[in-house]
C-alpha cells in the first residue's frame, strides 16, 4: 500500500479516541501514589489532586488547540515544527519517540511486577524475561494487525479497567468512614511553610499520575474528524480521569484511614480490608489491566510518531509505508526492537528519567507554539483556548516550575538529551546536503 494512506474505514470515532486517552493516562500510578499522598499530607492529599488536574487542563487546553489547527500524525512534533522550524521539531520527535519506546519497556516490567501477585513463577529471571518478550512480540503484532484489530484492543482493555475502578468506588463508597477525614491538615504540616515543603515534594510525584493526555493526539490521522473531535476528546479524558481520581482518593482515605500513610499499594490494601484475599485477587487483576492499557497505548502511538518522523524526511521514508492491514509495518518492527532491547537491559530507572525529560521537553514548546501559530497563522483556530494569551503563558510558567522542582539531575539529563538530538539533526542535515550536491553533480 502507498506510504501513509490509511483506510477511513478503520479510524478511530470520537468514543474510541476517548477510550484510547484514558488507557494512555490510567495506569499504575493510581493504584499505588494515594499512600504517598496521604503520608505527605493527610487527607488534604485529595486537593493535590483536583490541583493537579486543573494544570494538566491547561496544558492540555494547549494540546487542544494546536489538535484543532492540523490532521497530521505527530502532536507535539507536529506542533512545534510548524512553530519554531525543522531543528526544534525534529528535537521534539526524535526524543519523543526513543522516550515513548522506553516507557513501553517500563510498562512491561511494571505489568510483569503487579502479576507476581497472581503468578509467582515470574518473580524468576527467565520466566521474566520469556513471558516479558512474548508478550511484546504479542502486542506488537496486534498493532502489525492494523487499526481495526488495535481499536478492539484499546477499547476492550479500557472498558475493562474503567469497569473495575468503578466498581471498586461504588462499592467502596459505603464502607467510607468520615471521621478517617479529621483532622484534613495533619497536625505535623498545620504550618504554611511545612505544608509549603511536603506539597512541594508530593506535587511532582502526583503530576505523573495525569500524563499521557499529551500523546492522543499523535496518531490524529488514524482519526475521524481529528480537527473537531481530537480538542473534544482531551477534555473529556482529562476530566473523567480526574473525576475517577478523586472517588479513588476519597475511597482510599474513607476505608483506611491513618493506614493509608503506611501501604504502597494503596488500593490492594483498601480492596484487602473490604473484601479480604477475592479483594486482593480483584485489584491484582484490574491492576494487570490498567498497565497492559497503557503499554498497548504506547505500542499504537510510538511507531506512529516514527511514520511521521519519516513522512518529514527526518527518518527513512521507508519507515512511513502502510502495509496491506494498514499500519505502518516497518516502524512497528524498528520500534519493537528497541523495547525488546530496552526491556531485556533492566535499566529502567535511566528509562523513567528520559520519560521525565521527554514530557518536559513537549510541554514547554508546545505552549510556546500556541503563541506563536496565532501570529504567524492568522484567524481563530476551529478550537480556541479562552483568555487569550493567560492560560498558554501560565503553562509554560508551570512547565518551567515542574522543571526546577524535578532537581538538577533532571534539568543536567534534559540538556544532554537535547544536545544528543541536536547532534543527530546536524548529521540529517549533513547527509541531506550531500544527496542534495550528489543529485547537482
Amino acid at each position: 500500500m502507498a506510504t501513509g494512506t490509511i483506510d477511513n474505514g478503520n479510524k478511530f470515532g470520537l468514543a474510541s479516541i476517548i477510550l484510547l486517552g484514558v488507557n494512555a493516562i490510567i495506569g499504575s500510578g493510581i493504584f499505588l501514589l494515594p499512600g504517598d499522598a496521604y503520608q505527605a499530607l493527610g487527607p488534604s492529599a485529595i486537593g493535590v489532586f483536583l490541583l493537579c488536574a486543573l494544570l494538566v487542563m491547561c496544558l492540555a487546553l494547549c494540546f487542544a488547540e494546536l489538535a484543532s489547527r492540523t490532521s497530521e500524525n505527530g502532536a507535539s512534533y507536529v506542533y512545534v515544527q510548524a512553530a519554531f522550524g525543522d531543528y526544534a521539531g525534529f528535537n521534539v520527535g526524535v526524543l519523543t519517540w526513543f522516550a515513548s519506546s522506553l516507557g513501553i519497556a517500563g510498562a512491561f516490567a511494571a505489568l510483569l511486577t503487579a502479576a507476581e501477585a497472581i503468578v509467582p513463577q515470574l518473580a524468576n529471571p527467565a520466566g521474566y524475561h520469556i513471558v516479558g518478550c512474548s508478550l511484546i512480540m504479542l502486542m506488537f503484532f496486534l498493532a502489525y494487525l492494523g487499526m481495526k484489530s488495535s481499536r478492539r484492543v484499546s477499547n476492550v482493555s479500557s472498558i475493562a479497567k474503567l469497569s473495575a475502578l468503578a466498581l471498586f468506588i461504588i462499592l467502596g463508597m459505603s464502607a467510607v468512614q468520615l471521621n478517617h477525614f479529621n483532622p484534613f491538615v495533619p497536625a505535623a504540616v498545620d504550618s504554611g511553610l511545612a505544608y509549603g515543603d511536603r506539597l512541594g515534594a508530593i506535587f511532582i510525584v502526583l503530576f505523573f499520575a495525569f500524563t499521557g493526555f499529551e500523546t492522543l493526539p499523535i496518531a490524529a490521522a488514524h482519526m475521524r474528524h481529528p480537527k473537531r473531535n481530537l480538542p473534544l476528546a482531551l477534555l473529556i479524558v482529562v476530566s473523567i480521569c480526574t473525576l475517577f481520581y478523586l472517588l479513588i482518593m476519597w475511597v482510599c482515605i474513607g476505608v483506611l484511614g491513618a493506614k493509608l500513610g503506611h501501604t504502597g499499594v494503596a488500593v490492594a490494601s483498601a480492596s484487602e480490608q473490604l473484601w479480604g484475599n477475592k479483594g486482593l485477587w480483584f485489584i491484582s487483576i484490574a491492576t494487570v489491566i490498567s498497565i497492559f492499557g497503557v503499554a498497548f497505548t504506547g505500542v499504537f502511538n510510538a511507531p506512529v510518531l516514527l511514520a511521521a518522523l519519516a513522512t518529514k524526511g527526518f527518518v527513512p521514508k521507508g519507515l512511513a509505508r502502510v502495509n496491506g492491514r494498514g499500519s505502518y509495518g516497518r516502524a512497528i518492527v524498528l520500534t519493537a526492537m528497541l523495547v525488546m532491547v530496552a526491556f531485556l537491559s533492566g535499566s529502567f530507572l535511566v528509562l523513567a528519567s528520559l520519560m521525565t525529560v521527554a514530557v518536559f521537553l513537549q510541554y514547554i514548546p508546545v505552549a510556546l507554539a500556541v503563541l506563536k501559530l496565532r501570529r504567524t497563522q492568522g484567524g481563530r483556530a476551529p478550537f480556541q483556548v479562552p483568555f487569550g494569551p493567560m492560560i498558554p503563558c501560565f503553562a509554560v510558567i508551570f512547565a518551567v516550575t515542574m522543571v526546577v522542582m524535578a532537581g538538577t539531575k533532571i534539568i543536567l539529563f534534559g540538556l544532554g538529551s537535547w544536545l544528543g538530538a541536536s547532534a543527530l539533526y546536524g548529521m540529517h542535515r549533513y547527509w541531506l546536503t550531500r544527496v542534495h550536491a550528489g543529485d547537482n553533480n
